[in-house]
């Protein structure tokens, strides 16, 4: 599977970026949704208190799917091309899944699942993964390293609270908090098999679409901090 990273996305300054693998595959991707997605990423890490800053890969797949791993122990979020086509150039929805991923990070549940042991390896070599600027000099990028991504499932508590944390960063940021609603629905809105990845990982349905409406209610309406509020960005 060929992986660029959104920081040399985001550096286009043509409107369309020629993505090339070394297997021949290639797609033109614009530049644009790129720098809003990496742009949403770095305010949503600015309002995330204290933590490594991930790095933001972009998965050549159309498989719809995001995870947060950690690569050589370097903190990882990835999303794929279908999850791009899904979400398109929605900030509130890429809010809320980009602070979800990071919420897993800044909640210690990387930790806690390395303890009891949960883990299924997904994963593909990041070596040797071409960037090419349509001819017009972005030039090439490798992948910081060899290896693989390591996506494991977390419990259903972590989810629920990695969601909660995820609209907390979301609202701090800026954000429209429902965002969150709309990501919930795009995903049941297309089928299953097309989702799989994602909902394998990330148990979805109309419950935790309900399970995301109470938290929106939880969330103030002002633009004053609760100790509530400042508690979801801890």
């Amino acid at each position: 599977m060929p992986i660029w990273r959104f920081h040399d996305l985001a550096e286009a300054n043509q409107p369309l970026i020629l993505l090339r693998s070394p297997a021949g595959f290639s797609l033109a991707f614009e530049s644009a949704r790129a720098k809003l997605i990496h742009a949403v990423a770095l305010k949503i890490v600015a309002v995330a208190g204290k933590g490594e800053a991930p790095d933001w890969l972009l998965v050549g797949t159309p498989s719809i799917n995001a995870f947060a791993t950690y690569q050589n122990g370097q903190p990882v979020i990835a999303v794929t091309l279908g999850m791009v086509n899904l979400l398109k150039d929605d900030e509130g929805a890429w809010a809320a899944l980009i602070g979800h991923e990071l919420a897993h990070f800044r909640l210690g549940h990387h930790q806690a699942r390395r303890s009891r042991q949960e883990a299924v390896e997904l994963g593909s070599s990041l070596a040797g993964l071409v960037l090419s600027a349509a001819g017009l000099g972005i030039g090439s990028v490798a992948a910081d390293a060899t290896g693989t991504l390591v996506e494991r499932s977390f419990s259903r508590d972590d989810e629920r609270d990695a969601d909660r944390a995820g609209l907390g960063y979301a609202r701090l940021a800026g954000f429209d908090p429902q965002g969150a609603m709309r990501l919930q629905e795009r995903l049941l809105s297309v089928s299953r098999e097309s989702a799989f990845a994602f909902l394998s990982t990330h148990p979805s349905g109309r419950d935790r679409v309900e399970t995301i409406r109470r938290l929106l209610e939880e969330l103030p309406q002002s633009g004053r901090e609760t100790p509530a509020t400042q508690d979801l960005v801890k």
